[in-house]
């Protein structure tokens, strides 16, 4: 499967209308509402992967008594990776409740945008 972006989202590219712009050679994704296109958004990178495409990852711990996400960079995945089974075994075997969630993220002059979630099966799955 292949994957657009634009400035903040990530598109999977088969979903959407894409329209080369002949005298610039730019790439746009057609954005329709209501059967309208109501804008258009400039693709910035192609990619077969997700992954190819993120600016980093954020580790979630939800219910844990104290603040306890974390940021990483973009070649930090296996490090997120890591992290996160590290804190489900420990919440494994101490019986706790943490809901734990990896996000994968893109970031923007409003801050970060979460594109992405990894599965069960270990896979980003766009959001």
């Amino acid at each position: 499967m292949k994957y657009i972006r634009t400035k903040d989202r990530i598109y999977e590219e088969e979903k959407v209308n894409l329209i080369a712009d002949a005298a610039s050679g730019e790439i746009y994704v057609e954005k329709m509402i209501n059967g309208f296109t109501s804008h258009m958004e400039q693709v910035t990178k192609q990619a077969n992967t997700i992954e190819e495409l993120v600016d980093g990852y954020y580790l979630d711990i939800d219910n844990h008594p104290f603040d306890s996400t974390q940021v990483y960079d973009k070649d930090e995945l296996q490090r997120a990776l890591e992290e996160k089974a590290d804190w489900q075994s420990y919440s494994d075997r101490k019986y706790l409740e943490y809901e734990i969630n990896l996000y994968a993220f893109i970031k923007t002059s409003k801050g970060l945008i979460y594109v992405a979630k990894m599965n069960d099966k270990g896979e980003l799955c766009l959001i």
